[in-house]
């Protein structure tokens, strides 16, 4: 056993001589005679020629091929995505994302370095108008030990046009929508005031031509029924005649509106008209239980009196009748009868009738 620990020591001692005296390894392999060897072939002029161009392809081959340091790596981040257009145009047909996916995959120094300065970008600038493009996403700032992938690789359907403008008046174009769809107390009344006279809407011209209402929309829930005044701002939305958006610019591109909630209600003094009175009757007095009624709605039809149709022959022994209010559609009261009083009496015929 003490042998082999020595024989083993020895030969690494012989190996460790070797690696500091490479004289020994030519030793160990004969090679005799290095330095005049040396000198024949470097007096070779041919010989130093091939030697130079094996060295040179030798170091080609290893730079291009020797794999990069963690190739393997790669890192999954969301950037920008910039719209390279002309400017007097603009583009629609398909939608452009915001954000684009991009994969990074090579050496991590420099996907640390990319991270910040890569830029993704569509161009749409020398895209002919009236065609469909297929567009692809490209990039810049990228480096040749990264390799870049995005996802969508490709942008289909994209067309270009002229941007024209238009004015619209608000008055006549647009229309004010609350929604969902608002179901105010009829006992209320919502009035609107919009300042602004006008809207500028740009696009292509083939969408400004699909535009078949422009509506200024506030969410219901965006509404305090308990303030008498309040401001909101409604978002303008151009739609086509299916009601679906048309995606052109708007501007501005929401509205100031004034509304005000008020009690809509009126006091209605009630008055009656009888009817089919026979000649030996004398009307001496027609009362109304109550005189007046408080009605609210959509009471702007009515007067502030309201005269009820009474037939003489409708009425009681007494000269009573009760009288259903028959309120036109929107009109509403907590009265929906009254009663009706005719104090008469009856004449006899003169000698000469």
């Amino acid at each position: 056993m003490v042998n082999v620990v020595k024989k083993t020591v020895d030969f690494l001692k012989k190996m460790l001589a070797m690696i500091v005296n490479p004289r020994l390894i030519l030793d160990f392999f004969k090679i005799r005679n290095l330095d005049r060897n040396y000198n024949r072939m470097m007096a070779n002029e041919r010989t130093i020629r091939w030697v130079a161009l094996i060295i040179a392809m030798v170091t080609v081959v290893s730079v291009r091929y020797t794999p990069l340091e963690n190739t393997g790596m790669t890192e999954e981040i969301q950037l920008p995505l910039e719209i390279r257009i002309n400017e007097e145009y603009t583009y629609f047909g398909s939608e452009i994302p915001p954000t684009v996916t991009v994969f990074l995959t090579g050496d991590p120094v420099q996907i640390n370095l990319m991270r910040n300065s890569l830029e993704m970008f569509v161009d749409l600038r020398g895209l002919e108008p009236g065609d469909e493009h297929d567009v692809f996403i490209d990039s810049n700032n990228t480096s040749d030990r990264v390799t870049v992938r995005v996802e969508p690789q490709l942008i289909f359907g994209i067309q270009v046009a002229p941007i024209i403008e238009r004015h619209f008046s608000v008055e006549e174009n647009v229309t004010l929508s609350i929604l969902p769809v608002l179901d105010i107390d009829p006992r209320y009344r919502m009035e609107t005031t919009i300042e602004q006279e006008y809207v500028v809407i740009r696009g292509p011209e083939i969408l400004l031509e699909q535009i078949a209402e422009i509506r200024a929309i506030i969410g219901r829930d965006e509404i305090d029924f308990d303030l008498e005044t309040q401001v909101l701002m409604a978002r303008l939305v151009a739609s086509d005649g299916a009601g679906e958006a048309i995606g052109i610019n708007i501007s501005p591109i929401e509205l100031e509106v004034l509304i005000e909630i008020r009690e809509h209600t009126r006091e209605l003094n009630l008055e009656v008209n009888l009817t089919n009175v026979p000649n030996n009757i004398r009307v001496q007095r027609t009362t109304v239980s109550p005189e007046a009624i408080e009605v609210w709605g959509l009471i702007d039809r009515l007067g502030d009196d309201w005269v009820l149709e009474v037939d003489f022959n409708d009425l009681s022994n007494q000269g009573r009748k009760t009288v259903t209010l028959d309120f036109p559609e929107g009109v509403y009261s907590d009265i929906e009868e009254v009663s009706v009083r005719v104090d008469f009496s009856t004449t006899e015929p003169s000698n000469g009738e």
